[in-house]
């Protein structure tokens, strides 16, 4: 089966994120070589301390590659494997690629994953998805519907964006989709539905930041909230104006996120997101400010 993954460029190597199920998976040996360590060594304390968490997956790195078989550890473990390593334990020339990786690695890896920008490995050849068009163009023309909306359904359906990212097994899936709904008379009366678009204040990119701004203002808050009774003791000048900031900013927060939440209810966040969409658990969990 193939696997959507990402390239991630980091200090001069390549590294990879496998997208398994919507989780992300890290490729483990091109990071443990990046930082100048014995492949073997790590591998054996993967597969006994983080076996729960890892998996095999093949790709192709690049198109002139051979299929590449990778041991992969979750994302959200790779931090606890770091914590693993100590510096002041390995060779000295490898020292500092090593707290280099440890203190930038894990932040470039999430960054790779939340920009999301993947393609599809050992994609499927543009005359094997004719098929599928060919279902398509057939429903878009009986329903009058436009081949975009389709479009979307198919991707919506199996996690991909774009045609080319399907795989064999992908292109009969969406195939088999659009059979299913068309049995189903899932079609009829839809027109209007899904031709019409869907006009969206924001992007979910900038959603994403605006609920990152709603948790820098919480923190902030917070921080003024301990720091406004020093400066009243101190009877510094702006005293008045932190215990005012610690009054009024906590209405103006927990307004924003309200709107926040109502904009933001189509994105999926579980405990095992470690996307920049986490920034949802808080959100969602999280009780009001006073």
């Amino acid at each position: 089966m193939a696997h959507l993954a990402i390239s991630v460029p980091f200090n001069s190597s390549i590294l990879y994120i496998i997208k398994h199920y919507r989780k992300p998976y890290v490729p483990m040996k091109p990071v443990v070589e990046g930082m100048g360590m014995d492949w073997q060594r790590q591998h054996t304390k993967l597969k006994g301390q983080f076996n729960a968490h890892i998996k095999k997956f093949t790709i192709r790195p690049s198109v002139d590659s051979q299929p590449t078989t990778f041991l992969c550890l979750a994302l959200d473990n790779f931090s606890d494997w770091m914590q693993t390593i100590c510096p002041n334990k390995v060779k000295s020339k490898i020292r500092d690629k090593v707290i280099q990786y440890q203190c930038e690695c894990l932040d470039q890896l999430h960054k790779g994953w939340a920009k999301g920008e993947s393609k599809q490995i050992l994609a499927s050849a543009p005359e094997e998805r004719t098929s599928l068009q060919t279902a398509v163009n057939h429903i878009a023309s009986k329903y009058g519907l436009p081949y975009q909306a389709i479009y979307k359904l198919i991707h919506r359906q199996l996690g991909t964006k774009h045609l080319n990212e399907l795989t064999e097994r992908q292109n009969a899936e969406a195939i088999s989709h659009l059979l299913a709904k068309v049995l189903d008379d899932e079609f009829l009366g839809k027109q209007e539905a899904l031709a019409a678009p869907v006009v969206k204040q924001f992007t979910d990119d900038e959603l994403c930041q605006l609920c990152w701004l709603w948790k820098n203002s919480v923190r902030m808050i917070g921080h003024i909230a301990d720091i406004a009774p020093l400066l009243r003791v101190a009877d510094h000048r702006l005293s008045g104006a932190y215990h005012s900031m610690a009054s009024e900013y906590p209405r103006t927060t927990n307004a924003a996120r309200k709107i926040l939440e109502r904009e933001t209810t189509h994105i999926e966040c579980d405990q095992f997101r470690s996307d920049n969409w986490r920034v949802l658990r808080e959100m969602r969990i999280g009780r009001p400010l006073q």
